[in-house]
């Protein structure tokens, strides 16, 4: 019953989001009755969204909401609270500028009624941030406002790095608005997210409609992450307890374009040709716990897991001597594409520098081989959900 209570007042609100009268005309108030039809006749997408909300389905979600015009944002904020009631966690997403009417991160300091509305919510104003910080944000707290990192319509293709972090993590997109719907529903492009779009018609008859994720989309949870790197950390200290040095490798996976299934070999050949001579250390090799599905964030997310974990006693980047004695264990011509290439071209390498460097301080026994660290640091962050490289920052 509580919960059929819970859906009701979301309905209700969702519904009276969409009423622009309410704050574009002076001392007006909506059709009570036409309001509670509209209530009453939710279209069946609704149902598919309450489905999933259902906090007895198996834990809480993580939403994604994109609100619309300015004057409707409060009751967005009250359908929100009635989802942090469900014990959901909410990523309410502001344009990063003035843009006509909508909502941007800075009214939430500088209106004080919206801020009055915000009470409690975590401004999370960084267009960059990591996704160990992401969720960390989330998880402490059940409110959390960023950027989308733009001052113009829902632009996939230009939204920041947190932004586009924020919808990878989310488990269902909540967006309003007519425009946000001909972008997110009203196409034939399929989403790695569900997608719950609300908004009125021209003839002002309140939609919502339901998209699902599709059905190829493979994502990996927080937990299976963590449960990876918590089985590749347990590998570690038995070596460790066997007597066994530990030796994590660092190589070009997937900064060339094309090259991911080389890199794979290459990596593999020259670890096993490591191990035949070091047969007391223990070898990490990342491509051996590559699974399909895996993007660049989540490899991260894993790999800083282990590296932080504080069993490394050696820490290895590949060199261009490396990646040479790989084409040669395997028998092949090295491509143009591999010349004069090592660790310092791959972003994802370059992460792990700061990484290995941050834990030499804590741990000054550490032995780091590999380019000079300084070669590392002219690279930007690789993009979300991609394998290649960003380009390098023109100097």
């Amino acid at each position: 019953m509580r919960y059929g209570l819970d859906c009701l007042e979301l309905a209700r609100l969702l519904v009276l989001g969409t009423v622009p009268g309410i704050w574009e005309r002076e001392d007006w108030r909506p059709n009570a009755a036409r309001l509670e039809h509209d209530v009453a006749a939710m279209p069946e997408g609704f149902a598919r969204l309450t489905a999933l909300l259902d906090p007895r389905r198996g834990g809480a979600l993580k939403i994604l909401f994109l609100p619309d015009a300015s004057g409707g944002l409060l009751f967005d904020l009250l359908a929100i609270r009635a989802l942090l009631r469900l014990g959901h966690r909410v990523i309410l997403a502001f344009k990063a500028g003035f843009y006509f009417d909508a909502p941007t991160i800075w009214d939430s300091d500088n209106d004080p009624v919206l801020e009055d509305a915000l009470g409690g919510a975590y401004l999370l104003d960084e267009p960059r941030v990591a996704k160990n910080a992401l969720l960390q944000a989330i998880r402490e707290n059940p409110l959390t406002i960023i950027s989308d990192g733009t001052r113009e319509r829902l632009n996939l293709y230009r939204v920041s790095v947190t932004f586009a972090r924020a919808w990878k993590e989310a488990d269902l997109i909540l967006a309003k608005g007519a425009l946000n719907h001909l972008r997110l529903i009203a196409t034939s492009q399929q989403f790695t997210r569900d997608i719950a779009a609300f908004h009125r018609d021209e003839q002002g008859v309140f939609r919502l409609d339901f998209k699902p994720r599709a059905a190829g989309a493979r994502s990996f949870t927080e937990a299976e992450i963590t449960a990876k790197a918590e089985e590749i950390v347990s590998g570690m200290r038995a070596a460790k307890a066997a007597g066994k040095a530990v030796m994590f490798y660092s190589a070009i996976i997937g900064s060339i374009p094309g090259q991911t299934q080389t890199a794979i070999a290459l990596v593999t050949a020259f670890v096993a040709s490591l191990r035949e001579k070091m047969a007391g250390t223990y070898i990490i090799n990342p491509a051996e716990h590559f699974e399909e599905g895996m993007d660049a964030d989540d490899l991260m997310f894993m790999w800083e897991k282990v590296q932080r974990s504080g069993l490394l006693d050696v820490w290895r980047f590949q060199t261009h001597f490396d990646i040479e004695k790989s084409f040669a264990l395997l028998g092949q011509p090295m491509p143009p594409a591999w010349a004069g290439k090592d660790a310092t071209f791959s972003t994802g390498c370059t992460k792990e520098m700061h990484i290995a460097l941050s834990m030499q301080a804590r741990q000054p026994e550490l032995q780091i081989i590999g380019p000079d660290p300084q070669k590392f640091f002219r690279r930007r962050e690789y993009g979300v959900g991609r394998f290649f490289d960003s380009a390098i920052n023109g100097r």
